[in-house]
């Protein structure tokens, strides 16, 4: 035992002098150059305009009143709407109430703005910026009812890429809400 004690000794005896050994007194670190922050462009939420409100059951398509918006969707389509959109180079945060922030990666294709989506690794359609320096925003909200015998399956959500309440049906006995709305963002 006293023998394997000295030899892990003289072990870490050599790993330090190689340590020091190995350090010249001449080498000064040399400080990494700081990278130039990229700007960060932020538009506001200036107005919102309600482009579809239906109803979709048993294959059949009924227009729902604006006024009916909070009846059906109470306070969600308050709680989605962003009150900020900060651009970051191919980064977009939307800021949205009680300071939730969504990040998404994102392209620019002849002013209409694409989010990646890494669950289905694809790039969709989320909105285009004008001349006027405005963004609209594309705002897809639903809540779909699928029954049979055995139970009642109701979901709800959100999605900056729906465009059609086509992608939200699964089979033509659900009864689908969907809302489609346009968010305007000024600077």
């Amino acid at each position: 035992m006293k023998k394997l004690k000295r030899i892990v000794s003289l072990l870490c005896f050599i790993y330090g002098a190689l340590l020091l050994i190995s350090c010249h007194s001449n080498d000064v670190p040399v400080p990494l150059p700081e990278a130039e922050p990229e700007k960060v462009y932020v538009l506001k939420f200036k107005s919102s305009d309600i482009k579809e409100f239906k109803r979709i059951e048993g294959g059949k398509t009924t227009d729902i009143t604006k006024d009916e918006t909070e009846n059906i969707f109470g306070q969600r389509v308050e709680m989605v709407t962003p009150i900020e959109l900060q651009f970051n180079g191919d980064l977009l945060s939307i800021v949205k109430p009680y300071d939730v922030v969504e990040n998404y990666a994102i392209k620019w294709q002849d002013g209409e703005l694409f989010l990646h989506s890494d669950a289905e690794d694809n790039w969709g359609y989320c909105g285009k910026r004008s001349d006027d320096g405005r963004f609209v925003l594309n705002t897809g909200m639903f809540s779909r009812t699928t029954e049979n015998e055995q139970r009642k399956l109701f979901i709800t959500g959100q999605d900056y890429s729906l465009t059609s309440h086509d992608k939200v049906l699964a089979n033509t006995d659900d009864v689908v809400i969907w809302l489609r709305m346009e968010l305007v963002f000024e600077k």
